[in-house]
């Protein structure tokens, strides 16, 4: 019963079933792990696909945008765990999606990492950047960024 009560609560179940050799087997059942959701946002494919590639292996749902004007619109419901944000791009630049990011009720607690050739961290976190890191980006400290955040967003 306590092992049933346990299971419930963490959405899984209890139950026998009848093995090969027809004796009774205790089997159960836990749902998977939702993965976490990183949304790379940069205006240059190829380092998008480096952060992609960095990630990959990381167990991330990881969803690139190679412009910041568009993703207001697109995140509709799918709000990600944690957004990685270039600030140089054309049209509306990364400085003006953080800040609109960080006015959204439903967006303003999501980690933002900056990832930038610029070097002003103090703006970036004045604004409501989580950290920034200055590019070229090694993987370690892309991979040590995004799990210190998530962990802490958790």
């Amino acid at each position: 019963m306590v092992c049933q009560a346990i299971l419930k609560a963490y959405g899984g179940r209890l139950f026998t079933d009848t093995g090969n050799d027809g004796d009774a087997v205790l089997c159960f059942t836990l749902p998977s792990v939702k993965p976490n959701s990183v949304l790379i946002v940069d205006d240059d494919p190829d380092t998008a696909d480096l952060y992609r590639r960095y990630l990959q292996n990381g167990n991330y749902d990881v969803k690139v945008m190679h412009s910041s004007e568009n993703v207001p619109a697109s995140l509709g419901g799918r709000i990600p765990d944690l957004i990685l944000l270039d600030v140089l791009m054309p049209h509306r630049d990364g400085w003006k999606l953080l800040q609109w990011l960080k006015t959204v009720a439903e967006t303003k607690d999501i980690p933002v990492v900056i990832c930038s050739v610029l070097s002003q961290p103090h703006l970036a976190l004045a604004l409501g950047a989580a950290q920034v890191l200055h590019k070229p980006i090694a993987r370690e400290e892309l991979l040590q960024a995004v799990q210190n955040h998530l962990h802490r967003a958790s």
